[in-house]
């Protein structure tokens, strides 16, 4: 988490494009250093803890709404928490003696919601 903290710091920078990043000093080893790094790290997390469809859909608009509209890293960090943790409880409570995977609680709900965000329109930001 330290590498990705000190290579985020021109990540502002680098999505202003290649050349204005080259001219403003941030060369593209620093932004392919931190791509690399985040997908190393999420490559780890889902081989630890197994594929958990549609938490980035829920957690995203959810925490926006508990936002009143503004989007931060933070709050849909701490809804994805929960989210991710509800869910477990559900998969080992809903039903007695079975045991399911939170893929699959998460796909249950994530599935509706994702197609209810496309029939509704609201899957971009708003100004």
């Amino acid at each position: 988490m330290p590498m990705v903290l000190w290579l985020s710091r021109s990540s502002r920078v680098a999505e202003l494009g290649e050349d204005a990043a080259a001219g403003l000093g941030v060369t593209p080893r620093r932004s392919d250093a931190l791509l690399l790094v985040a997908v190393l790290l999420i490559g780890v997390g889902v081989a630890a803890t197994g594929p958990i469809a549609f938490v980035s859909f829920l957690a995203g608009p959810i925490a926006r709404a508990l936002n009143r509209g503004r989007t931060t890293l933070a709050g849909a960090g701490l809804v994805g928490a929960l989210i991710v943790v509800g869910a477990d409880y559900m998969a080992a409570y809903l039903v007695p003696d079975v045991n399911y995977p939170v893929g699959v609680v998460t796909g249950a709900f994530g599935a509706p919601f994702l197609l209810w965000l496309m029939a509704t329109g609201r899957t971009s930001r708003r100004s």
